[in-house]
């Protein structure tokens, strides 16, 4: 099994930002589904669950600078690509829903910038 190098990722944010990638340097995601318990009184001591409506959502971290162009928090859903290596990643349309800069004395300004995906995730080549 070969990993995969973090230098290889990327994310894009087709929101007709200059610089697509937004300065970013790590991005994390999760895909999860709504857990529906079927436990009934037959179930001899253990819950049963059904899967339901699966969500996703997470977070890029990137770096500011005087020409970084934040998106802006709601606003229209934009096609967000998260990518482990070459083409291979995640992919979805998604909205901003928070912004959270900061700065500290001896660091680079940066933001995190939370998601929510709206539709359904590409998971693969993309």
């Amino acid at each position: 099994m070969a990993a995969f190098k973090g230098y290889n990722a990327s994310v894009t944010w087709a929101g007709g930002h200059a610089d697509a990638t937004l300065n970013s340097h790590e991005w994390s995601l999760t895909v999860e589904a709504d857990e529906l318990d079927t436990t009934d009184f037959t179930s001899t001591g253990f819950r049963t669950y059904e899967s339901g409506l699966v969500n996703w959502s997470g977070s890029i971290t990137l770096k500011m600078d005087d020409i970084t162009a934040l998106p802006a928090v709601g606003g229209v859903a934009t096609e967000l690509k998260c990518l482990i290596l070459g083409a291979f990643g995640f992919k979805g349309n998604a909205y901003i829903s928070s912004i959270n800069p900061g700065a500290t004395v001896e660091g680079i300004g940066t933001a995190v910038v939370n998601f929510r995906g709206t539709g359904s995730i590409t998971i693969g080549a993309v």
